[in-house]
């Protein structure tokens, strides 16, 4: 995805999926847990968290298992 230059990077999905990334590699969240740390750390909205956590679903780059979101490995 190319970035438009009107577009603020802070609420692209692909900058707030790297930065749950992060957070995932870090420590091991539940979703709601993940959720509320992403709105406040990132400081913006829900809306945009679960936006980028459908992305990260659909790109199989997390999964989630019992309410535990788990970071799936590159091999």
């Amino acid at each position: 995805m190319i970035l438009n230059a009107g577009c603020d990077p802070k609420i692209n999905v692909v900058y707030i999926g790297s930065e749950i990334l992060k957070l995932l590699i870090s420590e091991s969240f539940d979703l709601h847990n993940l959720i509320i740390k992403s709105t406040n750390t990132l400081d913006i909205s829900i809306d945009h968290v679960i936006l980028s956590l459908d992305w990260l679903f659909i790109v199989k780059a997390i999964s989630i298992n019992n309410d535990k979101v788990i970071l799936n490995e590159t091999k």
